[in-house]
């Protein structure tokens, strides 16, 4: 018997590999969001915007709202790294 290959979601592909939660702090420009999942771009050009689990994802406030904090995983995950 054989599996179905396994479904990739909204944010991309299943995690292969080591989940590195050592926290890193990036500046971006928000492009869009749901409720659950934000799109960030680091140079604010929607062609180079991916998707981000808002659970995996902080923003920060006041003058810094456009550093977003996450664990390395996820900014490697993406590209931001």
């Amino acid at each position: 018997m054989t599996r179905p290959p396994r479904q990739t979601d909204l944010f991309g592909a299943p995690l292969q590999g080591d989940r590195d939660r050592t926290p890193v702090e990036i500046r971006m420009v928000v492009v869009d969001q749901t409720d659950a999942g934000i799109f960030l771009a680091i140079d604010g050009r929607k062609g180079s915007a991916r998707w981000a689990p808002k659970s995996e994802v902080k923003a920060g406030e006041g003058t810094n709202a456009n550093l977003f904090r996450m664990a390395k995983w996820v900014a490697r995950e993406r590209g931001w790294l």
